[in-house]
């Protein structure tokens, strides 16, 4: 049994480790003061291929249980394989969540601002309103929809990559199911479309498995899918990433 539990331990060390938040949504009344959720992570091997990474995740969130909530998200990742960059991206995005008279109904107000080195993207900016409804099956489900302005500049404009200015809708399905009190699987699934021309689309897709080690620890994997049907020139429709992570629960 030690062996095993020591090749365990060696596998396990052996991963490239990334700094991964919990995803799992929560409601308004989830949430009572302030709650902060950190991952970081940094890699550096030498040999016959040297690598560095670099990067960071971060989730404030605050409310007050019955009424509202903020959240705030922020996420950088910058990588390197033998002094040649391969990975330069951040992302900041804030969300307004209210109640409704309408019980587990409520509205969002969101706007977000990313970039992307290697998909040739300067800024993606966003903001737009939501309404989601949970539904009382699993563990937690919700499903929303709403619109949003997007304004897309590219690194490099030119007559095949130009600025993009569109009012897309919004889509989107939560679902966290949890096994016991220790792990849960959780799915976020976007589907957002140009509204002047349905063919014009993306999706985002995340699957997270959490493990809890500690009351602040958890472990876990993440598999991201995201889909664009327009991308500017040379860079791929499809986008898939599995990653290895610990969190930390500061508060």
């Amino acid at each position: 049994m030690k062996k095993i539990l020591v090749y365990l331990i060696l596998i396990f060390l052996s991963m490239d480790l990334n700094a991964a938040i919990r995803i799992e949504p929560k409601s308004i009344n989830e949430v009572n003061g302030t709650a902060i959720d950190l991952g970081l992570n940094f890699l550096y091997s030498t040999g016959n291929t040297e690598k560095m990474v670099l990067g960071s995740q971060l989730k404030f969130q605050y409310g007050n249980s019955k009424t509202y909530k903020h959240l705030v998200l922020f996420s950088t990742s910058y990588g390197e394989v033998s002094d040649v960059t391969n990975t330069n991206k951040f992302m900041v995005h804030y969300r307004f969540v209210h109640s409704t008279p309408i019980t587990d109904l409520e509205y969002e107000l969101f706007a977000q601002d990313e970039y992307n080195e290697f998909q040739n993207l300067e800024t993606r900016a966003l903001s737009g309103i939501n309404i989601k409804q949970r539904l009382r099956i699993l563990n937690k489900l919700f499903l929303g929809g709403g619109l949003m302005y997007s304004y897309m500049v590219p690194t490099e404009i030119n007559s095949k990559d130009e600025i993009k200015k569109r009012i897309k809708g919004n889509l989107f399905l939560f679902a966290t199911h949890k096994f016991n009190k220790y792990a849960s699987i959780t799915y976020l699934g976007f589907y957002q479309p140009n509204i002047k021309e349905v063919s014009d689309f993306t999706t985002f897709n995340y699957l997270q498995f959490d493990s809890t080690i500690t009351k602040e620890i958890s472990f876990n994997i993440n598999i991201q899918a995201h889909y664009n049907s327009t991308p500017y020139e040379n860079v791929e429709k499809d986008d898939i990433k599995t990653t290895i992570g610990i969190s930390y629960k500061i508060k």
